[in-house]
C-alpha cells in the first residue's frame, strides 16, 4: 500500500511466514510536529539475532528500509554477508573472492550454469591467487561460498535485496567482499533509428547500499557505501588466520576494473623494530595503504607521510606467520604469510606502500607486484620529548653496516657495536648483521651536550667471504671471495639511508645516493646537542671519508678491525698515498658471442687525461693528453664454467677485470679517456670521472670479414630493454628479437633485456 508521510516502511527478510516479529523505535518521534530525526529501529524474533538499524526519518515523506534477520545457531565457523540497498541501483551483485589460500584448498570454480560471464579463472600456486565463485560446494569439509539468497536475473524492475552469501568452513586466507553494479542490456532499438540506446549504470552519490557481516551469531561489522563513480565497490575483507580466528578490515574503495579478471601479485611485509622486538611485540593492527601513479612525501617535523595517487589496496598487516620461539626474539621480525599477504594488480607492477601505526613514524616502501616479493619495513617508535633517535637502513647488501656516534670531546666513548653504552646518555639499540637493517642509536635528553659525528661503516669481518680478497695494492684477487662478494657486500651500494627522529617526527635525513666502490666509511652528519635541542651542520656530509679522518687522536679505535696501517684497511684509505688514487673496474662483454672460450686477458688499456676519438674507416681510436696508466685487463674474476660431458657450461656474460688505478682529480667535471685494444677487434673508448671510483662497461666488437656489416646498439642502464630492428625497404621480413633470422642473410646475434646492451645484428 502507499506509505503515509513520516511512516517507516520495513521489508523484513529471513523470517518464515507466520513467525512473530517485534518492532520498536527509539527515541520516540513526534512526526505530527513536522520534524523528522534520527532513530534506531530494533527488530526481534524468537530464534533470530536482534537487528538494530540506524536511519533518518523524514516528516514529509515515507522512509523505506530492508532488514535481514539471521537465525541463531548457525554453523560454527560460518560467516554470513548480507547486502542491502534501496531502490537504486535496480540490481546489485554480492561477490566474495578468496585470495592467499593454500595449494590444497579446493573451491567451486565454475560460475552458475548459463552465467554470461563464463567460467571463473583459477590461479595455481601459493604465491598467486585462487578465485571462487559463490555457488554451492558438495563437500562440506571444504570451504564453500554459497549464495543463500540472491536475485536470479537482473534488470527485471526495482529490487532492493537483500542478497546473502555464506562462507562455510573457511580455511586461512583473505575473503574479499565486493559489490558490483551489473550491466544493463541496451534499450530496444527505436523504429526510426539504427542506434541502440543504453546507459551502463555505476554507483551514484546518494545510493543507499550497505553490507552487514555476521560472525558467531552477531553483527561483526556494518559498512555503508560512501563513494561513487565506478561499477565495483571493494567493501573490505575477512582475514581468517591459521588458528581459525576471523578479523574484518574495511577498505571502502571504488574500482573501475573487474577484480575477478585481474592478475594479482603477492607482496609480503617483513616488519622490524628499530629499538627492540620481543614476544610482546604486536604489529597485527598496523595499517597499510598501496598507492599507484603518485608519490609520497614525509613531512619534516611530523610523523606522517602524505601520499598522492590512486589508492589500490588497504588493510591490516595481520598475524605474525613466524612467531618468536621460546620467547627468544633477538633480531626478530613480524612476517606476513600467504593468508594475510598483500595482493596487488600485477599489470601496474610498482606501487608505493605506506605503513602506519599509532606511536610510530609513517614508513614508505616501494614494492613490485609483478613478481612475488618481500618488502622490509623498519618500524620507528617515536622517541620521548628531548630524545633523538638515529636510524640506519639499507638493502640486502652489504650484509653488515655499522652506525657510529662519535663525540668530539672524547672519541674513546664513541657508541657503536663494540661499545653499545649507554655512553653518557647515548646507546646503540640494535645491531643488524644480515642486511636491510635497522641499526639505531638513541640520544636521551640526559646525554652530554656537545658535537657528535654520525658515521656509517661497512664492516668487513662478518664471515669469511664478506670482504676477503683486498690486498695492499688495492687490486682484487680470488682469494676467499669472488668479485660479486666484494662488489655487493663490502662497499656502499647506493640507497643507504640515515634518518633522525625527534618526538614530533622526522627532522633530518642523509642518503648515500650512488654506489661508492672502494669506500667503506660515510660521514652522514654532524649534530650539536644543547640542553634538550639538537641542531645539524647541513654541509657536513662526506660519502668517502676514512677512519683516520673521523678519529683524530690516538684512541686506538682505528686499530684491530679498524686498522689504518695499510690500504687494505676496513676504514678505507688512511694514508695520503692510498687516498691519491681512484679505482675503476672494467666490465667487458662481446657484441657477438660470449662463452667459456672468450679470452680478454690480453686486452690492453691506456688511460689519458684528455679526450679520445675514433676514426671512420679504421679500427683505431687515439687519445690526446698524457697517458696516466697502461696495462692489461688480466684474468676474469667471474669465469665461465666450461661444459662437461654431462652438463652444459654457464657464463655470466661478462668479463670482470682486475681494478685499474688512476690518479685522483677532484676538479669539477674532470674525466679520463680509456682506450682498449685487442687484435681482431675494433678499438673501444670509454670516459670515466676522475674524482671518484666507478665501473666502466665496454662492448668489445670483433672485426668482420670483407662484405659483412655489424650493427651494434648500446645504451645506459635505463630503459631496461631496447630492441634493434633491421627492416628491408622492399617489405621483406624484418629482423628483430621475435624473428632473429637468418632472414635473407640478416641475423640477430645478441638481445639484451637488462640495460646497457649490446644488441647486435649482422
Amino acid at each position: 500500500r502507499r506509505c503515509a508521510k513520516g511512516e517507516i516502511h520495513l521489508n523484513i527478510y529471513g523470517v518464515p511466514e507466520g513467525r512473530s516479529i517485534s518492532l520498536s523505535t527509539y527515541p520516540p518521534l513526534d512526526i505530527r510536529s513536522g520534524r523528522g530525526g534520527g532513530a534506531q529501529v530494533v527488530a526481534r524474533a524468537d530464534g533470530f539475532v536482534t537487528h538494530n538499524e540506524s536511519l533518518t526519518v523524514s516528516a514529509v515523506s515515507s522512509t523505506s528500509v530492508s532488514i535481514f534477520l539471521l537465525a541463531t545457531g548457525t554453523q560454527a565457523g560460518q560467516a554470513l554477508l548480507v547486502l542491502r540497498w534501496g531502490l537504486a541501483p535496480s540490481s546489485l551483485d554480492l561477490v566474495v573472492m578468496p585470495v592467499g589460500m593454500e595449494d590444497s584448498w579446493v573451491d567451486a570454480r565454475q560460475r552458475p550454469v548459463g552465467d554470461p560471464r563464463g567460467s571463473a579463472r583459477a590461479y595455481a600456486g601459493r604465491d598467486q591467487l585462487s578465485i571462487a565463485w559463490f555457488n554451492r560446494s558438495t563437500d562440506a569439509a571444504q570451504t564453500s561460498i554459497v549464495r543463500e539468497r540472491y536475485e536470479a536475473q537482473h534488470g527485471l524492475g526495482a529490487y532492493d535485496g537483500p542478497q546473502v552469501v555464506s562462507i562455510q568452513s573457511p580455511v586461512a586466507g583473505q575473503y574479499r567482499v565486493y559489490v558490483s553494479v551489473p550491466p544493463l542490456a541496451a534499450c530496444p532499438v527505436p523504429t526510426d533509428s539504427d542506434t541502440a540506446v543504453g546507459v551502463d549504470p555505476v554507483f551514484q552519490e546518494g545510493d543507499s547500499v550497505e553490507v552487514d557481516l555476521y560472525l558467531a551469531n552477531a553483527v561483526a561489522a556494518s559498512v555503508k557505501l560512501q563513494r561513487s563513480g565506478g561499477k565495483w565497490w571493494y567493501v573490505g575483507y575477512l582475514l581468517v588466520t591459521e588458528d581459525g580466528e576471523a578479523h574484518w578490515a574495511s577498505v571502502q574503495q571504488i574500482l573501475l576494473d573487474d577484480p575477478l579478471n585481474t592478475f594479482y601479485g603477492q607482496v609480503k611485509l617483513v616488519l622490524r623494530d628499530t629499538v627492540s622486538f620481543t614476544a610482546a611485540t604486536d604489529y597485527s593492527a598496523v595499517q597499510y595503504t598501496a598507492f599507484f601513479g603518485g608519490l609520497c612525501q614525509c613531512v619534516a617535523g611530523t610523523p606522517t607521510c602524505d601520499c598522492f595517487g590512486e589508492t589500490t589496496a588497504s588493510g591490516i598487516v595481520g598475524p605474525n606467520s613466524a612467531p618468536c620461539p621460546d620467547e627468544q626474539c633477538a633480531g626478530g621480525s613480524w612476517q606476513q604469510g600467504d593468508f594475510n599477504a598483500i595482493y596487488l594488480p600485477r599489470q601496474r607492477s610498482v606501487y608505493l606502500l605506506r605503513v602506519r601505526a599509532a606511536g610510530y613514524a609513517d614508513r614508505v616502501v616501494a614494492v613490485d607486484a609483478f613478481r612475488s616479493s618481500l618488502a622490509y619495513v623498519i618500524m620507528v617508535p617515536l622517541p620521548r620529548q628531548g630524545d633523538l633517535r638515529i636510524v640506519l637502513t639499507w638493502g640486502a647488501r652489504p650484509l653488515d653496516l655499522d652506525l657510529w656516534a662519535i663525540p668530539e670531546r672524547d672519541i674513546r666513548s664513541a657508541t657503536y657495536w663494540n661499545n653499545k653504552g649507554p655512553n653518557s646518555g647515548v646507546r646503540l639499540d640494535t645491531d643488524a648483521t644480515t642486511g636491510n637493517g635497522p641499526e639505531s642509536i638513541t640520544f636521551s635528553g640526559a646525554a652530554l651536550d656537545g658535537t657528535y659525528r654520525i658515521a656509517v661503516n661497512v664492516y668487513s669481518f662478518n664471515g669469511a667471504d664478506a670482504c676477503a680478497g683486498m690486498d695492499n695494492n688495492r687490486s682484487f684477487t680470488a682469494r676467499g671471495a669472488g668479485l660479486n662478494d666484494l662488489m655487493n657486500r663490502c662497499e656502499f651500494q647506493g640507497g643507504e639511508l640515515v634518518e633522525f627522529f625527534a618526538s614530533a617526527g622526522l627532522v633530518k635525513l642523509s642518503e648515500m645516493t650512488v654506489a661508492r666502490p672502494g669506500s667503506s666509511w660515510w660521514l652522514a652528519g654532524v649534530l650539536t646537542k644543547r640542553n634538550l635541542s639538537y641542531s645539524f651542520d647541513e654541509g657536513a656530509q662526506d660519502t668517502k671519508t676514512t677512519c683516520a679522518a673521523l678519529m683524530t687522536d690516538d684512541s686506538g679505535a682505528c686499530r684491530g678491525p679498524y686498522c689504518c696501517n695499510g690500504c687494505n684497511s676496513n676504514c678505507g684509505e688512511c694514508s695520503a698515498a692510498c687516498g691519491a688514487t681512484i679505482q675503476v673496474q672494467l666490465m667487458l662483454t662481446d657484441a657477438v658471442r660470449f662463452d667459456w672460450t672468450t679470452d680478454y686477458s690480453d686486452v690492453q688499456y691506456e688511460a689519458h687525461d684528455g679526450a679520445c676519438g675514433c676514426f671512420f674507416g679504421t679500427s683505431e681510436c687515439n687519445c690526446s693528453g698524457a697517458a696516466v696508466a697502461t696495462g692489461e685487463v688480466g684474468f676474469d674474476m667471474t669465469p665461465c664454467a666450461a661444459p662437461t660431458r654431462f652438463a652444459a657450461g654457464s657464463c655470466p656474460d661478462r668479463w670482470w677485470s682486475y681494478a685499474v688505478y688512476l690518479p685522483a682529480d677532484a676538479t669539477d667535471g674532470a674525466v679520463y679517456g680509456l682506450v682498449l685494444r685487442k687484435a681482431g677487434y675494433a678499438d673501444r673508448v670509454v670516459s670515466v670521472a676522475a674524482g671518484d671510483d666507478g665501473v666502466a662497461r665496454v662492448v668489445m666488437v670483433p672485426l668482420q670479414p670483407a662484405g659483412q656489416l655489424l650493427v651494434v646498439l648500446t645504451w645506459a642502464a635505463q630503459p631496461r630493454d631496447l630492441d634493434l630492428w633491421l627492416v628491408p625497404a622492399d617489405g621483406g621480413n624484418a629482423t628483430f628479437w621475435d624473428r632473429p633470422g637468418p632472414n635473407r642473410g640478416v641475423q640477430l646475434f645478441r638481445d639484451a633485456v637488462s640495460g646497457f646492451g649490446p644488441e647486435t645484428t649482422a
